[in-house]
């Protein structure tokens, strides 16, 4: 299942992408991004745990375990729900410009998928140690663009009340 979500995570913004993913239940979508920030931060955790062994050569196994073991994946899921939470809040002001009703749940829901190519692109970046400001930029913009058409494949709300289809 994880990776047909996959799958279609890096089809976006497509609309049947985006109408797939958004069938998903929100418990499957909670632990797709957690596999999925795990991954991306494993150049980090790498790069890490190497710095610790040569800065701290006596340091001892079972701190470092517990480093890695259990405040690793707790920071790496605080930063996951703090993220995608402000990119969400971000994208709904985005759909309030762009005069589409959508709710905020939607969009956190979305932005968790979208955050997908972006942080691939980011782990390739780490792994690579391209921390010119450039390529730091790149997956926020891929974000942008990704977010901004999502949010023009639903229709716009009228005056009246009526919602109009995008033509495209």
């Amino acid at each position: 299942m994880y990776v047909k979500i996959f799958k279609h995570c890096l089809l976006l913004p497509k609309k049947d992408a985006l109408f797939f993913l958004n069938r998903i239940p929100m418990e499957k979508t909670i632990i797709y991004i957690l596999l999925l920030m795990h991954i991306a931060f494993l150049p980090n955790l790498i790069k890490f745990s190497a710095d610790i062994f040569q800065q701290y050569e006596n340091i001892s196994y079972s701190l470092f375990f517990i480093g890695v073991l259990v405040l690793y994946p707790f920071l790496t899921v605080f930063i996951m729900v703090v993220s995608i939470t402000a990119f969400s809040f971000l994208a709904f002001l985005l759909a309030k410009m762009l005069k589409r009703k959508l709710a905020y749940q939607y969009f956190w829901k979305i932005t968790a998928y979208a955050f997908t190519t972006p942080l691939m692109l980011y782990a390739v970046i780490e792994t690579f140690s391209l921390t010119n400001t450039i390529f730091v930029l790149i997956p926020f913009l891929v974000w942008v663009y990704l977010t901004v058409k999502i949010t023009l494949v639903y229709p716009k709300k009228t005056k009246g009340g009526k919602l109009t289809w995008p033509t495209s």
